[in-house]
């Protein structure tokens, strides 16, 4: 029986992972043994980030909602409580974007009690 060597393959594979790190610096994008380890690396750090996003966009649509409120002399928690107590269901993603868009529908919706 003939051996098979599996050079195609294993070339094939190492090119893929090189081409995914076509954009880094050195060696990190030209030695498979840096790049594979780079590319673990990365894929860790874009696991990581994917959970750090939300709270961070979170932070941001609220101070987005403050800074607008504030005109009008609210705070961000009473805005928060007069919608609850109308009965009005409305997440701050989406008030975030009524106040940038829309100020004359913001300014009804935080005036309501």
């Amino acid at each position: 029986m003939t051996r098979i060597k599996g050079g195609v393959i294993l070339h094939k594979r190492h090119k893929k992972i090189i081409k995914q790190n076509k954009s880094f610096k050195g060696s990190h994008s030209r030695l498979f043994k840096v790049v594979n380890q780079q590319y673990i690396r990365s894929l860790h750090y874009s696991f990581g980030s994917r959970r750090k996003r939300k709270p961070y966009n979170k932070r941001i649509w609220i101070q987005q909602i403050n800074g607008e409120s504030r005109k009008s002399n609210f705070k961000y928690n009473k805005i928060k409580t007069n919608l609850q107590n109308a009965k009005i269901k409305i997440n701050t993603k989406i008030l975030s974007k009524i106040c940038i868009k829309d100020k004359n529908t913001f300014h009804y919706l935080i005036t309501l009690k």
